[in-house]
């Protein structure tokens, strides 16, 4: 995971909480700390889902990106992590179901990114369901 995203805007906050702190500017230091706290708590979920996602305890997975989800419905992570943790044990239209709601809650220009990935893996998660439609129907006859 890269931690560029995050750090060079962190230190950036840093510096315009300090500003607002000695210019006196309390509510700006507020909404400073809400936008830091937010963000670090994402990461860490976001961390946290794909964990358990890789330890085979997708429940817990599901539980936290689904809080990820009604935290901050407007931004792709949780979707992309729930949806990934559905198509890894094999729940593909269920993945499919949370990618579409992802594209639909989401679709912002500053996102266009993991949005156009919301969209890539959705097709994969259609292809793969497919294929296990099709697994299914090639040994049987009529």
């Amino acid at each position: 995971m890269d931690d560029s995203n995050t750090i060079e805007p962190y230190q950036d906050l840093v510096i315009k909480l300090h500003a607002a702190i000695k210019n006196y500017n309390y509510q700006h230091a507020v909404n400073i700390t809400d936008i830091m706290l937010r963000s670090h708590w994402l990461k860490i979920m976001d961390i946290r889902v794909y964990a358990n996602a890789m330890r085979g305890k997708p429940d817990l997975a599901l539980h936290d990106a689904q809080q990820i989800i009604e935290s901050a419905s407007d931004l792709t992570i949780g979707y992309i992590r729930k949806a990934n943790t559905y198509s890894m044990y094999g729940y593909q239209l269920n993945a499919i179901t949370v990618y579409e709601d992802g594209l639909r809650n989401t679709n912002t220009k500053h996102q266009q990114q993991e949005i156009d990935q919301l969209k890539r893996e959705k097709q994969q998660a259609m292809a793969q369901q497919e294929k296990r439609i099709d697994f299914f129907f090639k040994g049987f006859s009529y």
